[in-house]
């Protein structure tokens, strides 16, 4: 037993040096030129790699500089000059959508910020209910998405629906220059200046914000320029129109443009 373990281990290295013999000729057949690597070469290298995973560790994240993003927001505070429309008292129910896109259109056409003309108010919203009707068989509780054919259709600047909007995108577009649209169940914003327990479907334009609060127009409320809400509220009260139910609509915003 003894015999046969030398004679298998003597073929087993005599295979192994066989093998290697035939890599080296190969090798040598293809003329590759192999470095010579030294200890010190290595080290460098290891040496080299560590500085740089503690330059990695050392730098903000990505994750850090968008929260550094988000504090120096949160430090800011900007109000749009965007002047100011009651809404139509002529016309009947809450007709907050048509002055809200109204005061946006204006905005973007430069009107002075202050309480616009009533007869001017009363001709291009009456225009755009005629239109409305026209084009969707209603002119109340338009959804978002009809809210924006409306804009590009009859007013023709820009708008987008942006879904679940944060806080923090809205004070990005508001910082821009650009207002916001938002479509709420107007209840939940529990607004005392709102007629009885308010309105099921509002829309508001956002025009501002500091730390914790957003500046509005609230529209068909003598006290709506300006209005100001805690950020909670709104960003609470965000809801489309959900078939009368906007309280459990969708969270959805109308960013704008000129």
């Amino acid at each position: 037993m003894f015999k046969f373990i030398i004679r298998l281990g003597v073929v087993v290295f005599l295979g192994f040096g066989i093998f290697a013999f035939l890599q080296n000729e190969r090798l040598a057949s293809l003329d590759l030129e192999v470095p010579e690597v030294s200890f010190n070469d290595v080290k460098n290298v290891v040496e080299s790699g560590v500085e740089n995973l503690d330059a990695i560790a050392n730098s903000d994240s990505v994750d850090d500089q968008h929260e550094n993003e988000d504090n120096a927001m949160e430090d800011e505070a900007v109000d749009l000059a965007m002047q100011y429309n009651l809404g139509v008292p002529f016309v009947q129910n809450d007709d907050s959508q048509a002055a809200s896109l109204f005061m946006v259109s204006e905005f973007y056409k430069g009107t002075a910020a202050e309480l616009i003309d009533e007869t001017a108010a009363r001709t291009a919203i009456l225009g755009m209910i005629d239109f409305e009707m026209d084009y969707l068989g209603h002119y109340l509780d338009n959804t978002a998405a009809e809210s924006m054919q409306i804009i590009d259709l009859y007013f023709g600047y820009g708008a987008s629906i942006m879904t679940n909007p944060t806080a923090n995108q809205i004070k990005a577009e508001i910082a821009a220059g650009r207002p916001v649209i938002v479509t709420t169940a107007g209840r939940k914003l529990e607004n005392s200046h709102h007629v009885g327990i308010g309105p099921l479907y509002h829309y508001l334009v956002i025009k501002g914000y500091s730390d914790d609060k957003f500046v509005t127009h609230d529209p068909a409320m003598a006290e709506g320029e300006n209005y100001v809400y805690d950020i909670d509220v709104i960003m609470s009260a965000i809801g489309d129109w959900n078939g009368g139910e906007p309280e459990n609509g969708p969270k959805v915003a109308i960013f704008t443009s000129p």
